[in-house]
């Protein structure tokens, strides 16, 4: 019997749709992180590795951005790949691997930079996944990952005043309702906790959902698992995305409310 990681890598090698809204991603969709990864460059820095490229727009635009460091473009799909080996050539610092998250195909410490863009949600196993980057993660070296925060409290409450449903987390307006109480209630029960409380949800692995926004997901990220993962391996958490980012004087609701509305998290591993 197949798995969802079976099942994911298949979706991704075949789906014509999902591989058309990959495409349609501008240099605009990446130009906040592409800021941030430039920011947290060190002179001495000579590899980044960004985890789930897709067709590869994203890897090159670091590569262009950073000119010194050697950047791979990793993603699980074959077909994703080839894309972004035919579209982005040119760049001797820039080259494209299938890179499966769980398993990542290269020696102990290789990169100074481990980079993901709305990525990390894709991830069907978080606890192997952070053992794996922290092994080719060089001693110093940054992590950086954006991703949609599947506890914002914000979209329930907005789908409900403009009585909208939002797949894959609700299919009736009226769902917005116990959507916008589980997230409050995880965002406190992970906030409590000590250990990241990771949880996962059935993706909707169909072609009519490809052009669709997140159906595809199969963890529901949150930057309070991701922190306390890093944490336990002793990492030192730069920034996360807080209430602060949307407005100064909403900084001391950031311990309760970390990534409110998406996650921007910066981590340095430990020398």
């Amino acid at each position: 019997m197949s798995t969802i990681h079976d099942r994911q890598i298949a979706y991704y090698n075949h789906s014509d749709g999902y591989l058309e809204k990959l495409k349609k991603h501008t240099e605009i969709t990446y130009e906040s992180y592409v800021a941030v990864i430039k920011g947290n460059t060190l002179p001495t820095d000579k590899s980044l590795l960004e985890i789930g490229c897709g067709t590869g727009i994203s890897s090159y635009l670091i590569s262009k951005k950073i000119p010194k460091i050697k950047v791979t473009g990793g993603d699980i799909s074959k077909r994703f790949i080839n894309e972004a080996r035919k579209k982005f050539t040119g760049r001797n610092n820039l080259t494209y691997k299938v890179t499966d998250a769980i398993s990542l195909p290269f020696p102990k410490h290789s990169f100074d930079i481990i980079t993901l863009f709305d990525a990390i949600e894709h991830i069907s196993d978080q606890k192997k996944f952070t053992k794996e980057l922290d092994r080719i993660l060089k001693p110093g070296g940054r992590v950086i990952v954006f991703s949609p925060n599947a506890y914002n409290l914000y979209l329930p409450y907005r789908d409900f005043i403009k009585r909208r449903s939002r797949l894959p987390y609700t299919r009736h307006v009226l769902e917005n309702i116990p959507w916008l109480f589980r997230s409050l209630t995880g965002i406190l029960a992970k906030n409590i906790s000590s250990e990241p409380i990771y949880e996962y949800q059935k993706p909707l692995f169909q072609e009519k959902y490809a052009k669709m926004s997140d159906t595809d997901l199969v963890y529901l990220a949150n930057p309070i698992d991701l922190k306390r993962g890093l944490e336990k391996l002793r990492y030192r958490i730069l920034n996360v995305s807080t209430f602060g980012d949307f407005h100064p004087r909403l900084k001391s609701l950031s311990k309760l409310f970390d990534g409110f509305f998406s996650i921007k998290l910066v981590a340095v591993k430990p020398y």
